[in-house]
């Protein structure tokens, strides 16, 4: 679990970093930029959606074994 929030924190960094160095090249202006925020949200966006939707996932299995154990344990 470590090594994958590790390498999604590397690939965000990796992705600001390159959206930093294109915005260098090219004497970027103020559209630029939003628009590369504009993405960058989204792609956030979507890899936070995914880590809740695993989270819940395993939260619900997580109760699921509680509720079990509590019933073997009566």
């Amino acid at each position: 679990m470590a090594d994958k929030r590790r390498e999604a924190r590397e690939s965000i960094k990796d992705s600001i970093d390159k959206w930093i160095e294109a915005a260098d090249h090219h004497d970027s202006g103020v559209p630029d930029v939003i628009t590369a925020l504009t993405h960058f949200k989204a792609y956030v966006k979507d890899e936070i959606h995914s880590v809740v939707q695993q989270m819940d996932k395993r939260q619900t299995e997580m109760e699921a074994h509680i509720k079990e154990m509590k019933a073997k344990l009566k």
